[in-house]
């Protein structure tokens, strides 16, 4: 995924990409997140995820992590 596509969908949900996660399972999907500026979650599911976590913000094995990283990034923004 191209840095351009997270622009893209940023533009289309009206967001900025330092608001939004972008979350993948591959090198790409990470890189992509960093180049437009949007925190990057690897979803660990990718056997090789091991060799490209050093690119992550955030890293998770579950969807069901997201909404405490979230909650965590609302209470660093109020502070």
């Amino acid at each position: 995924m191209p840095k351009a596509h997270v622009r893209l969908l940023c533009r289309q949900f009206g967001t900025e990409p330092c608001q939004t996660l972008v979350v993948g399972d591959y090198r790409h999907d990470l890189e992509a997140a960093r180049d437009a500026g949007a925190p990057a979650v690897l979803m660990k599911t990718h056997p090789k995820a091991e060799e490209f976590r050093y690119l992550a913000d955030f890293i998770i094995h579950s969807l069901d992590e997201l909404p405490e990283i979230i909650d965590n990034l609302e209470k660093e923004v109020t502070l």
